[in-house]
């Protein structure tokens, strides 16, 4: 490390570059019989961050894939005090990496379809793509087609018409109690067809941006009800809800569940003002494991929130239906499209309470 600190220092301008800088770790977590060694490490890099006093022209660059695993102190103003995320491409990003990795050109109509198939991949993946797709072209002696790459992607599984519904119901649920509670949707997606190895998500609703606004415990109490919609709905419609909203990193349960952990150790929302530092999922797991009375804190909240959740899937059954069978019949709905039915919904059923008044009347 100092050998190569002192070499983009007599080499300015210079960028140093430092590839996979989660994996110089967190000193916070080492607990195995390397500790000591781990620390040392760390501590070395911070020494030689901290001793390029005079690096005019050296511009540090760290690049990783879970950037919760580095070492705060190593992300503090005047050492690496920026991040940018980079997420998965989307679609559009999608077709420019395939242009780029793909020296011959292909018709406009190609790269369309491959990008549209290809939901989930990273670039790495599509790199891999285009350099099999041309392997299998130039064994034939030919340039690269669109059934070149289509014959490289992994098998494609159908996803049985029960589950599909199930999907839908679950995600119709977001909607409709993200509508509920003041939030509006930008679309919702469930997915006919999944490939192997890039299996991703069945379904996914994307809510649109909220301004920025004070944020009261009411607020969070309200994104975790939301978080918590999916499940609702499956055991409204079906007695019982299955895995889909937990299992993994990144799912329903696991997002709801650090929420309530840091509004109850972090925020002053709890009983108790005191503030734990500790945001990312490790951390926050951790926390729980150590303080079983957060631990039950937690579970009554996720529970609260999972029956105001089912309440509001019971009062607006019907929207919730009409959501799923549009999502089993097109894939898709549009945010606008979500806003419209819930509103005929909102109307229909006002229109039927003003008309028992009157029979009762």
């Amino acid at each position: 490390m100092r050998k190569a600190f002192s070499e983009a220092r007599k080499n300015a301008p210079s960028i140093l570059f430092i590839d996979e800088f989660d994996s110089i770790g967190d000193r916070a977590k080492f607990s195995d019989h390397h500790a000591s060694y781990s620390i040392q490490v760390v501590n070395g890099l911070l020494e030689c961050i901290d001793g390029l006093d005079d690096r005019e022209g050296v511009v540090i660059v760290g690049a990783c894939n879970h950037s919760d695993g580095i070492d705060p102190a190593l992300l503090r103003p005047g050492r690496l005090d920026r991040q940018i995320d980079i997420p998965l491409p989307d679609e559009a990003a999608r077709r420019a990496i395939l242009r780029v990795h793909q020296p011959d050109a292909l018709a406009d109509d190609v790269v369309e379809k491959i990008a549209s198939v290809t939901d989930g991949w990273s670039g790495a993946d599509l790199e891999a793509l285009c350099r099999r797709a041309r392997r299998r072209a130039r064994k034939e002696r030919r340039a690269v087609m669109l059934d070149d790459f289509m014959a490289e992607l992994p098998e494609e599984i159908a996803v049985p018409d029960e589950l599909v519904e199930v999907m839908a119901i679950h995600e119709a649920g977001h909607a409709v109690v993200a509508f509920a509670l003041g939030r509006g949707v930008e679309m919702i997606e469930i997915n006919r067809t999944l490939r192997r190895e890039h299996a991703g998500l069945g379904g996914h609703v994307t809510l649109l941006q909220q301004p920025l606004k004070r944020r009261s415990r009411a607020s969070y109490l309200e994104e975790v009800t939301i978080l918590m919609a999916g499940m609702a709905a499956e055991t409204v419609f079906y007695g019982e809800h299955a895995d889909g909203a937990g299992a993994v990193p990144g799912s329903d349960l696991q997002r709801a569940t650090d929420l309530v952990t840091i509004m109850e150790a972090a925020m002053g929302f709890g009983p108790t003002l005191v503030y734990h530092d500790a945001q990312d999922p490790f951390a926050l797991d951790r926390l729980r494991r150590s303080d079983l009375k957060l631990t039950g804190r937690v579970d009554a909240i996720l529970k609260s929130c999972l029956k105001t959740a089912k309440d509001i899937v019971s009062a607006d059954r019907q929207a919730v239906e009409a959501i799923a069978i549009h999502l089993v019949r097109n894939g898709s709905m549009p945010g606008h499209q979500v806003k419209s039915l819930m509103e005929r919904q909102r109307t229909s059923a006002k229109r039927r309470g003003a008309a028992q008044t009157t029979n009762v009347a």
